[in-house]
C-alpha cells in the first residue's frame, strides 16, 4: 500500500478534467446496502430525469435530437450527477480537486478513512496501475464485442439481471482462457 500512496504523492501537478467527491452510493441492484465511493462530479448536471420517462440509450441523431417522445437519453450528461472513477488512469484522480459530500462528512470520518477510500477505488483492480489498465482495455474488447453483435444473439437481453449474468460468465470465460 505504501507504493500505491508514494506514486500518488509523485505525480506531477496538472490540470484535471472534472472535480472529485467522495459520497455515499444508496443501495442499488448490485449491493444491498450503501457504501463510501469517490466519484468525479459532472459539472454539466441539470438533475433527475422527468417522472414517467422511460430510460432509452440510443444516439443522439445529427439534428441533436435526443430520446424519442416517452423516453428520455441515460447518455445525456444532463442527468448523470457522477462519473465512475474506475478504469481511470491515476494521474486523474490524484490531481482532481476533491470535496466531500456534506452529508457524507460527519465526526466518524477522517482523513485516514478518505484516504482509504481512494486507494480501494484505484486498486480495485489491482495493486498497480497497469493491472487496472489491462482490465479496461479487457472491458473495452468485450465491449466492441457487444458492438459489433448488433443485438443478436446473446448480447440481447430483456432484463438487466440477464445481461449481468452473461457479464459474469463472460468474465469467467475470459479468466479460463488465461
Amino acid at each position: 500500500m505504501d507504493q500505491v500512496i508514494d506514486k500518488f504523492v509523485a505525480f506531477p501537478d496538472g490540470p484535471a478534467k472534472m472535480p472529485a467527491v467522495i459520497h455515499t452510493v444508496e443501495a442499488d441492484r448490485f449491493n444491498d446496502e450503501g457504501y463510501d465511493d469517490i466519484s468525479f462530479l459532472n459539472l454539466k448536471y441539470k438533475g433527475l430525469p422527468p417522472k414517467g420517462l422511460k430510460p432509452w440509450g440510443g444516439k443522439e441523431d445529427e439534428a441533436g435530437d435526443a430520446a424519442p417522445e416517452g423516453f428520455y437519453n441515460v447518455n445525456s450528461t444532463d442527468h448523470n450527477k457522477y462519473y465512475s472513477s474506475s478504469f481511470v488512469d491515476w494521474v486523474e484522480i490524484a490531481n482532481s480537486e476533491l470535496t466531500i459530500d456534506e452529508e457524507f462528512c460527519n465526526d466518524k470520518k477522517d482523513t485516514d478513512y478518505f484516504v482509504a477510500i481512494i486507494i480501494w477505488e484505484v486498486t480495485f483492480y489491482g495493486w498497480i496501475e497497469e493491472d487496472m489498465a489491462e482490465k479496461r482495455k479487457e472491458l473495452l474488447e468485450n465491449l466492441d464485442e457487444v458492438k459489433e453483435s448488433d443485438g443478436e444473439g446473446e448480447t440481447e437481453f430483456e432484463t438487466p439481471e440477464q445481461f449481468s449474468a452473461w457479464l459474469d460468465d463472460l468474465s469467467k470465460n475470459k479468466k479460463e482462457e488465461k
